[in-house]
This record gives structure tokens, C-alpha cells and sequence, in this order.
């Protein structure tokens, strides 16, 4: 029910915003737009968001006139009336100060855990946490008190676990002495977690994560990363170092894809991607904004792409204030600027991603500490909405879809008849503020067309997809995103509804049985590292499938068997970059009957080459000469390629060179350049660009 009611909502919000609001005029393709009104518009600064599993957006953080507390009043906005109105604010009755608390949707039951808060009665705050818990439950919009923590917490962090608990870490305590860890249990008390001791790293909303094996993987605003296991009492272990100048507390993170996050450096331009796909994470630095974001929010889009709002070069203050919408690519590691907005967001802003694929953005300082309180949101239309004429492009729909994901499984689409559907993405419903929202998630689905349906394939692994509620996307083949359905991933063996085991394991097979298994559907490959990933259905047997084999050939050639596994996924590392591959599978039963094998999927895989580092510029004979550190890659790095500009932005392709030390010869005396690396393997393949470097030829 609450999917369809939420189809109806976006539909109307859209509908609406056409017809009734002034975009900027930067409405494009390229820049996006911005619903800004001119005058407050919000009951109070939203100092905290949460989108609610019906779809409205619970916001919190002062009172009335933009004063910092959450003891008086909460608000509850409905997206289908637009910034006009809609707005469902009630009293806070819980006797809790809920400011700088963390919230979170509780997988299992669609209600919002909100941990700690501040000490205060709403007239005189101690900044330091309270232990208790609150509970807003999207039935009846109500606010009540759950039970309390065994720590106090004041910015501390939450995170849902598989099996619907939620694991909480950092926060100062009540005694002004950073908090334990604990977990909220099914039933909503708290155990502690004794055996994880987080002393030595940072309590200010750690920016923490679900790994490939169910743990935590986290990150201070110090730049340590470890990894914590929640059974029992618990255990901790260190994950090593990044360079501190990239984090901090007005940092902000995104996790774009699976075990991966975007980290954007509170203390300048800079940006990196931490990978902790495997037992040690890997960092790599990623191009540059356009300039220090101190408390900006950062948002994961429906096609993976990472919006950043907000934050000024000088943190909580109105000098260098940056209102562009800024856009990260992960598949080119570049930035793209859009349409500025009409505030500065700074301290206490945050930003939300609706499920008809805009964002909300709103907040930002907060009385009596702020140069601006901001009693005010805007939302930004991003350019995926907009044709080349600056009008909404024409977008897919969701005729229908489960309302309920199972790991595992394959999750049966209908797209409008006229859609030609080339994604089906997932994003976590999730909560912000202070410039973290770390239960985002983006999954990527594989899926094929079959008898004018897509039959997308759910991961395997449910770390891939934690359980909670999801905004389920489909792209059109012009980039252009639906409303989002939304849908749930419910909470594995251990808590909220068990699923049943997507891959039973097989009774025996009959002597002399002859019938074969059914064709494996759903065949679809996607690239993983310089690798291909093969996924596909489960295919059915009188007894039960015993094994899969895959079949890799070049064009369009039904090749030998290279790998046999008792599983629906199969990565093929052993493929050369830039070469196009086939592949088929075919069921196998214990009797060795065969499957048909389903028509050939064809892919070429790459990997990108190591960005260039340690980027410089000097004067050599009055001219620019560029230094770097040379680029590794799979098949090796050919050159590179110099793009040159006079403007202060990357320039076009200027020079293509073979190694560090070039010397731009052609520089004009008394000219101002700006100079980017990009590093070029032997498959033609292009790594992210280094940061941009400006100097003055002589």
C-alpha cells in the first residue's frame, strides 16, 4: 500500500512544481534547477532529515524561531504539495531533546530509531548526551520514548545490522566522555558491546558502514578506519590510517556503491574513494572540487552519482559560501558544476534525496552560534529531469514491482510499454544532517528484458544490500530517472521476518533420472574491477540443480567451459582488457543433465589507470613544466594526456606525452594556465584527472 500511495504523491509533486514554481533560469540538462522560495518556508531549521517509509520527510532540530532544540516540536512535510505547505508540525512530548541526535529506520518494523540528543528542557542545554531512545512511528506520525541506551550520546552514529538490529557508536556521553558501543536488539533494548573499545578514535559521528561480512566498517573524523564484529561483546580491529587532511568533522561522505565511499575533505578541496571491499581498504584520491565545502551534505543519486550542496571555504561562516549543486561521476572521478541555490547552507544543514529522484536541501546555521538560521528549504531538480530545450524530459514508469525484495532473488518489473529501460537501481531511504548520512546505499541491479518485463537479479550476498526501505529506480536510455517505488529488503535469519534460502540445498538425485534442468534466465554481466561478473537465475529441476556451467567465447561463439560453481554468480578475472567477450550458462542436476543455455551476453571489460600523483607545476627557462608521479595499470600506461586552459577550468587536450618533467614550450610570456593530467593505457583507457594546477609563464 504505501508504495502505491507514494506513486500517487510524486506524481502529483511533480505535476505541481511544472505548473506552479519559478526555476532559476539555469533549467537544463546540464545545470539542473532549483525550487527556492524567497522567504522562510519551514516551521523550524531542519536541523536533521529523515525520509519516512510512506514517503514524507520527518525533520527536527530547533524550535520555532530557528533557536537550537529539538525538546519543543517536530514537523512532518508531505513532498505532493510542494514547498507551499504540507507541513504536519506537532508537539515534542517525549520530554527528549532530540538535537544532534542520529536516526535511523529500523529495518523490520519502517519506524525511526532516533539515539540520544542533547541534555537540555528546552531552556538551558548541558552539550552533552542523553541515553535515551526515541521512536517515531510513521503510522500515526507519534513521537514516543523507547527504552534508553546504556550510554549517553550526543552526535553519535547508527547503523542497521542484517539481522534488523542496529548497532550505535560514538557520541558524547552525559559524563562528557565519548560513549560505547552498543546494539538495539528486535525487541528495542540495548546489549553492550564490551570487547569494542573506541576510545582511541574519535566520538563525533563516526562514519561507519556495513561490510562485506556483515561487521562495521568504520572511519573518525580523524581519518583511523577499523572494522568492529557485534556478536557477543563484541571485537574491534584497526584498519590503518588515511591522511587526516582529507577528513574531519565538517567532512562529508557518500557511499555510492557497495563497500565504497566517497570521503570530501573538510579541510580543502580534496576528495578520496575508500575501498574496503577487501581485508585492507584501499584509498585513492579523486579529482577536486571546485572549492573547500566545510559542512556541506552529500547525496547519492538514483544513477550513482554523488550530489554535494552547501559548506563554505571558512567553516559555519558566510565567507567563501558555495550554493552550486556540484555532481561527482564514479565511473570518470569527475566534478561537473550546476544552478547555484538561493541560501548558504552551512552548520546544521542537511540534504535528502525524494523518491521523484530531487532533493530536498534545507537548515543551515542555527541560532544563537550561526552567522545565518536558515528556516528555509529549497529542493534541486537535477539535469537527468531535463531535456536539451530546458523542459522535463519525458521520464519511465513503474507500472508494477514487488513491494518485498528477497536476497537472492529475481525481482519481476513492469516498465511503461514505450520505456527502454538501460538501469534498475536501488537507494536507501535515509536520514541527514551534520553532513553525514551514512545509511545511504546504492545497488546497481542486474536484470534482463524477457516477454516485455525486466527480471532483475537481487545480489547474492546481503551485505549488498542491507535490509530496510528502498527507492527503486528505473533509467530510460536517455539517463532520465522514474519516481521511485518504494519497497522494502526485510531483516535476514536472526530478526524481523526470515527469508527462505534462496539456494535449499538439493535432495539426492534418482538413479536413471533423465530430465534435464530448466534454461538459467536472467543472464547479465556487469564489469568488477578489470574483470567480468556473470549473474544469472536460478533455474528449476525435478530434484533439485546441482551446479552451473560457464561458457566464455569471443564475438558471438559459444566457447568452452571455464568455471563450474554451486552458486549464480561467477566473476572471470583471467579476460583481457578491451577484448569483447561472450558468455552462457547451462544448470547441471547430479545425474549430470544438462540445461539449453540462454542466448550470449557480450561485454568488454577495462579497469582505468592510477591517476597521476603528486601533481606539480614549476617555471623551467620561464616556461610551465608538469611533474607527477607516474600511473600504474592492468595493461600499462601508453602516455599521458596534458589538458590546457586559459580559463581556470581542465581545458581541452593539449599535449599527449610519455612521462612526467614535459615542458609546455608553446606557453605564451605573461600568460595564466591551468594544467590537468590524466594518465592513458594501452587499451586507450583514461584514469581520473589530477587536480588542477594554475601558474604564470615568464
Amino acid at each position: 500500500m504505501l508504495p502505491r500511495a507514494m506513486r500517487a504523491l510524486s506524481d502529483l509533486f511533480l505535476a505541481t512544481v511544472a505548473s506552479a514554481v519559478s526555476f532559476t533560469a539555469f533549467a537544463d540538462n546540464v545545470n539542473g534547477a532549483w525550487d527556492s522560495p524567497e522567504s522562510d518556508n519551514w516551521p523550524m531549521n531542519a536541523i536533521h532529515l529523515s525520509l519516512t517509509p510512506d514517503g514524507r520527510v520527518l525533520s527536527f532540530g530547533s524550535n520555532g524561531d530557528g533557536t537550537q532544540t529539538g525538546y519543543f516540536i517536530y514537523d512532518v512535510w508531505d513532498p505532493s504539495t510542494g514547498l507551499g505547505g504540507g507541513h504536519l508540525t506537532l508537539p515534542n512530548v517525549t520530554q527528549t531533546d532530540i538535537f544532534c541526535s542520529a536516526a535511523v529506520i529500523i529495518p523490520g518494523s519502517g519506524d525511526i530509531l532516533i539515539a540520544g540528543g542533547d541534555v537540555g528542557d528546552g531552556t538551558e542545554v548541558e552539550h552533552l548526551g542523553n541515553n535515551r531512545s526515541t521512536i517515531y512511528r510513521a503510522s500515526d506520525a507519534s513521537l514516543t520514548r523507547g527504552p534508553d541506551m546504556n550510554f549517553g550520546r550526543w552526535y553519535a552514529s547508527v547503523t542497521p545490522l542484517l539481522n534488523g538490529e542496529v548497532y550505535v557508536q560514538g557520541g558524547k556521553g552525559t559524563d562528557a566522555l565519548p560513549a560505547g558501543p552498543e546494539v538495539r536488539r528486535q525487541d528495542g533494548t540495548f546489549r553492550r558491546l564490551d570487547g569494542v573499545v573506541t576510545s582511541s578514535y574519535a566520538w563525533y559521528y563516526p562514519r561507519n558502514f556495513l561490510a562485506p561480512d556483515g561487521g562495521i566498517f568504520g572511519i573518525d573524523t580523524g581519518g583511523k578506519m577499523f572494522k568492529v564484529q557485534t556478536g557477543g561483546a563484541g571485537s574491534i580491529t584497526p584498519k590503518g590510517q588515511f591522511d587526516a587532511s582529507f577528513a574531519g568533522k565538517e567532512s562529508t561522505v557518500a557511499p555510492f556503491a557497495p563497500y565504497k565511499v566517497l570521503q570530501i575533505s573538510a579541510n580543502n578541496s580534496n576528495a578520496v574513494v575508500i575501498d574496503f571491499s577487501g581485508q585492507t581498504p584501499v584509498v585513492t584520491q579523486t579529482a577536486s572540487l571546485s572549492s573547500r565545502r566545510a559542512w556541506a551534505s552529500a547525496t547519492v543519486l538514483p544513477n550513482g552519482r554523488v550530489l554535494v550542496t552547501g559548506g563554505s571555504e571558512v567553516p559555519d561562516t558566510l565567507t567563501g559560501v558555495n550554493t552550486q549543486a556540484e555532481i561527482w561521476d564514479p565511473q570518470t572521478g569527475n566534478w561537473s558544476l550546476g544552478a547555484p541555490g538561493a541560501r548558504p547552507r552551512l552548520y546544521h544543514s542537511a540534504a535528502l534525496l525524494l523518491p521523484d529522484a530531487t532533493v530536498l536541501v534545507a537548515g543551515g546555521g542555527s541560532a544563537p552560534t550561526s552567522p545565518v538560521t536558515n528556516m528555509h528549504a529549497e529542493i534541486y531538480f537535477p539535469p537527468y529531469l531535463y531535456d536539451a530545450e530546458g523542459g522535463f524530459a519525458a521520464r519511465p514508469t513503474i507500472e508494477s514491482a514487488p513491494d518485498i525484495l528477497q536476497i537472492g532473488a529475481t525481482v519481476p518489473i513492469v516498465a511503461g510499454a514505450s520505456d527502454v529501460i538501460q538501469r534498475v537501481t536501488l537507494v536507501r531511504a535515509s536520514g541527514s544532517t551534520h553532513g553525514l548520512n551514512n545509511t545511504q546505499h546504492f545497488v546497481e541491479l542486474a536484470f534482463a528484458v524477457e516477454g516485455g518485463a525486466l527480471n532483475a537479479q537481487m545480489p547474492i550476498n546481503p551485505a549488498d544490500a542491507p535490509p530496510g526501505y528502498y527507492l527503486l529506480f528505473v533509467i530510460n536510455d536517455a539517463g532520465v530517472p522514474s519516481r521511485a517505488r518504494i519497497v522494502r529488503i526485510n531483516p535476514q535469519a536472526g530478526g524481523g521476518d526470515p527469508e527462505p534460502d534462496p539456494d535449499p540445498e538439493p535432495e539426492p538425485e534418482p538413479a536413471g533420472d533423465l530430465v534435464p534442468p530448466t534454461q538459467p534466465t536472467g543472464l547479465a554481466l556487469a564489469r568488477s574491477g578489470g574483470g567480468i561478473r556473470v549473474n544469472w537465475n536460478a533455474s528449476a529441476d525435478n530434484v533439485g540443480v546441482v551446479a552451473y556451467a560457464i561458457h566464455r567465447g569471443p564475438a558471438d561463439v559459444v566457447g568452452p567451459e571455464v568455471a563450474r560453481v554451486a552458486v549464480r554468480t561467477w566473476t572471470d578475472n583471467t579476460v583481457v582488457e578491451g577484448v569483447r567477450y561472450a558468455y552462457t550458462v547451462r544448470a547441471y542436476d547430479a545425474a549430470g543433465n544438462a540445461s539449453s543455455a540462454p542466448p550470449l551476453k557480450h561485454l568488454i571489460p577495462y579497469q582505468i589507470p592510477t591517476t597521476p600523483g603528486s601533481f606539480a607545476l614549476k617555471l623551467t627557462n620561464k616556461k610551465p613544466q608538469l611533474n607527477f608521479t607516474r600511473s600504474t595499470d592492468n595493461v600499462g600506461v601508453a602516455g599521458y594526456n596534458v589538458y590546457r586552459s586559459t580559463t581556470g577550468n581542465m581545458g581541452s587536450l593539449h599535449a599527449q606525452i610519455g612521462g612526467p618533467g614535459w615542458v609546455d614550450t608553446g606557453a605564451l610570456k605573461g600568460k595564466t594556465y591551468t594544467y590537468a593530467v590524466r594518465a592513458r593505457d594501452a587499451a586507450g583507457y583514461l584514469s581520473n584527472r589530477t587536480p588542477l594546477k594554475t601558474i604564470t609563464s615568464q
